[in-house]
């Protein structure tokens, strides 16, 4: 059972309540904490996110190198037959493979930063009162 189900009008809260007093409160208490709780919890997901790129960098980047050097060890034996043709194709692959590379480096890059915010949506004030039966 929630508020918005079983609740009722309070059309004299006005009345009843030091609505200055109380706004104050909760901008000094409630809003201040959850603000505190919602920076630690976004600061948490950015350190992740942070380990999560360092992780995929750090193994795109190795990825790179052994690719990098099965190509230029394909070129060296191409070079050494005589085959320059096929030599100068196993440059365009690692050409390509740099290339490729850059683009995961910029992607990994751009999804790397957390993107967020906090809005201040509704704050309200619940009586809740024993019902009898």
């Amino acid at each position: 059972m929630t508020v918005t189900d079983a609740g009722e009008d309070w059309p004299n809260a006005a009345a009843e309540l030091d609505v200055e007093m109380l706004a104050n409160d909760i901008e000094r208490g409630l809003l201040v904490r959850a603000r505190t709780r919602f920076e630690e919890y976004t600061n948490q997901l950015v350190a992740q996110n942070e380990d999560r790129a360092e992780a995929m960098l750090r193994s795109l980047e190795a990825h790179l190198k052994q690719q990098q050097r099965r190509h230029e060890e394909l070129r060296n034996r191409h070079l050494a037959r005589g085959n320059v043709g096929l030599a100068k194709a196993e440059e365009k692959n690692i050409e390509r493979l740099r290339a490729r590379v850059e683009r995961q480096n910029l992607a990994i890059e751009e999804k790397r930063g957390l993107r967020h915010s906090m809005e201040e949506i509704c704050v309200g004030v619940v009586r809740v009162v024993e019902r009898e039966g």
